[in-house]
């Protein structure tokens, strides 16, 4: 015979059972948080104000250490894979790595010949205004692997150099003079190049679509000139290349309108970089329009201006303001850590806004459904205990993926999650935004 007080079976372990008592003891501890969170906010909001400006000022010092990190090796290229070992490897024992910056002279219709005298004069422009960049001799490859004491040691790539770099050789010239002195080098198998190289095995790369007759070269429809520079592994170093190429690139655009015998097209090893980085950047408008109109809704709608008794104004600013809070001190936390800024990270503002404002609007509703006779510290703390739990479980979703995400071989996007992970967070939007509430309750 059953007692009714005690099943008539024995009872069972089930899994289920246990992560449902966990699930709901977790549940109720945050409950229980949220509530002595709400309540300490209620009593002190000015002072929690402070602490929390204080707390995103010290994060903010960050931005001192702002380090933008734009070349695509270091960005799309696991830096751990194969690949890079045995380049460095290489690098170690041959020189195998170099950049190229390229200038390339184009004919006219105007000038269809680039080889007469005036063009190749036009020509040595361009060559003089690399050769007069700041550090150019410091920072170009040798054949010997050691620095130039002069720009004479750069290994180049230069139709110049038949003309021995000298402008003067062109003096009472013509074109039938600038063939002939172009077929002797070409002809001469003994002549080598700075890059080490005999001028035939160059030349295709020099001249392009040349045309012969008679074993004679008479004309071509473009000069190609190419500058190698090394390519170190060093931040330090490779920084001041990457100015240097931003100096080549600015020199090489004044040009382009002052060279009437060719159309001016230049290239440089940071080119492809600063694409990537345009393309990635191109929609910040569209995205600033966005974030306009997002902040511009929430206002609006929490305002409720056509009733200011009902609304809640002071929340949705304060709601928008803590947001920017959180993405100031996520992004200044990230640099503090020194972790290098990407362009993708300009898009983060608008996803940690997008989080902020739902998270606002859930929050405010939770505030509406209170009774009008609690008083503010009761309101304050209802309302983190019983949306701050729900709040806490939907951003920690979010920040649990971009953690995970960290852990990807790719750097740009290991860097974007670091951001961010570190701005999607809950205490300082909800404690800043709510730190509103007894104002706007008294209100």
């Amino acid at each position: 015979m059953c007692v009714f007080s005690r099943p008539c079976y024995p009872r069972r372990f089930l899994p289920c059972h246990l992560w449902s008592s966990l699930c709901k003891w977790y549940l109720r501890f945050l409950e229980r948080f949220f509530g002595w969170y709400g309540t300490g906010i209620a009593k002190h909001p000015l002072i929690t104000i402070q602490l929390c400006l204080i707390l995103v000022s010290v994060c903010s010092v960050g931005f001192v250490w702002f380090n933008s990190e734009n070349r695509t090796v270091k960005l799309f290229i696991p830096q751990n894979s194969k690949a890079i070992d045995d380049l460095e490897t290489a690098e170690r024992y041959f020189r195998v790595d170099f950049r190229e910056e390229i200038i390339l002279l184009v004919a006219s219709p105007s000038n269809p010949n680039p080889l007469s005298p005036m063009c190749l004069k036009q020509a040595f422009r361009a060559h003089d205004a690399v050769m007069e960049l700041k550090s150019f001799s410091d920072l170009c490859v040798t054949l010997s692997g050691n620095k130039s004491r002069s720009t004479n040691g750069c290994a180049m790539i230069n139709p110049l150099e038949f003309l021995q770099f000298n402008e003067s050789n062109l003096n009472g010239k013509d074109l039938h003079d600038v063939q002939r002195e172009l077929s002797k080098s070409y002809n001469d198998t003994s002549l080598l190049m700075r890059n080490g190289r005999p001028f035939w095995l160059n030349f295709n790369r020099m001249f392009g679509k040349a045309t012969r007759k008679h074993g004679s070269i008479t004309d071509a429809k473009a000069l190609q000139m190419i500058y190698l520079l090394r390519d170190p592994r060093d931040d330090d170093e490779s920084d001041k290349i990457l100015k240097w190429e931003k100096a080549f690139i600015d020199k090489l655009g004044s040009l382009v309108d002052k060279l009437s015998c060719f159309d001016v097209h230049y290239s440089s090893e940071r080119s492809l970089d600063d694409a990537i980085s345009a393309s990635t950047g191109s929609d910040v408008k569209l995205v600033s329009i966005t974030f306009t109109c997002m902040i511009s809704f929430a206002c609006f709608m929490l305002g409720k201006y056509l009733n200011p008794l009902t609304g809640h104004a002071l929340l949705a600013n304060g709601g928008v303001f803590a947001v920017a809070l959180g993405i100031l001190s996520g992004l200044g936390l990230g640099m503090w850590l020194r972790v290098p800024f990407v362009s993708l990270v300009g898009v983060l503002p608008f996803l940690v806004l997008g989080i902020g404002i739902d998270d606002m609007f859930i929050m405010v509703d939770e505030l509406d459904r209170q009774p009008r006779d609690l008083s503010t510290t009761g309101k304050i703390k209802a309302v983190m205990k019983h949306s701050g739990a729900t709040v806490t479980m939907t951003t920690m979703t979010d920040l649990v993926a971009f953690a995970v995400s960290t852990s990807t071989s790719f750097p740009a996007i290991r860097y974007f999650c670091v951001y961010a992970a570190l701005t999607v967070t809950f205490l300082l939007p909800d404690g800043c935004h709510i730190l509103c509430g007894p104002y706007d309750i008294r209100r």
